[in-house]
């Protein structure tokens, strides 16, 4: 399972650019990236787990989207499974 970690930045006035605009909170996966932000004092928590999508199966993959109700219709691939499920959450 991978972990989400919800990152909060240390100052009231900044923030982190997210392609768009300046956001105070981000959620990242890496746990390397969250380590570094939070040795450089930002407010990082786990959120939650998610699976490890790409140790899964074709069929454990058509079972996750089906549990969660993600249409997989077209997705020829495994790869293409894995971003169709995490485009939808």
């Amino acid at each position: 399972m991978a972990m989400i970690y919800h990152v909060v930045h240390k100052s009231e006035h900044g923030g982190f650019w997210d392609g768009e605009r300046c956001v105070r909170e981000i959620e990242v996966r890496s746990p390397e990236t969250a380590k570094r932000l939070e040795q450089e004092g930002h407010g990082v928590t786990v959120v939650s787990q998610c699976p490890d999508f790409s140790a899964m199966k074709a069929e454990e993959l058509r079972s996750y989207a089906a549990a969660k109700g993600i249409d997989l219709a077209g997705a020829k691939t495994k790869a293409q499974m894995i971003e169709r499920i995490k485009d939808a959450e």
